[in-house]
């Protein structure tokens, strides 16, 4: 009996499976003025540079950067400019790495 056709078809179906349950990460930057935290909730309200006020989760993991040095949530303050990096999780649009320069 030949086994070739059979170990051809279930690798077939092991990489098709594969494919389907990966979902690529598409990550972008958003800038603007943070306008409200909430570090027991790890939320914040950043103000785009176009007016919108977008609510953000921090992720559990996400980093937060203070003049490039990590820090946490709870440092971050209203009126502080971020560059935020997003991601998409679960179709809700979550922050990455939260990135604050202050002079």
């Amino acid at each position: 009996m030949n086994r070739q056709p059979k170990l051809f078809a279930l690798g077939v179906l092991a990489l098709a499976l594969v494919m389907l349950l990966t979902v690529p990460v598409t990550a972008k930057e958003l800038k603007g003025m943070m306008t409200t935290v909430d570090p027991d909730n790890y939320w914040f309200v950043l103000t785009d540079e176009s007016g919108d006020e977008l609510g953000l989760r921090l992720v559990p993991g996400g980093k937060v950067l203070v003049n490039d040095e990590e820090s946490d949530i709870s440092d971050l303050q209203a009126g502080d400019q971020l560059t935020v990096t997003v991601e998409n999780e679960k179709d809700e649009m979550v922050a990455t790495i939260i990135r604050c320069n202050r002079q």
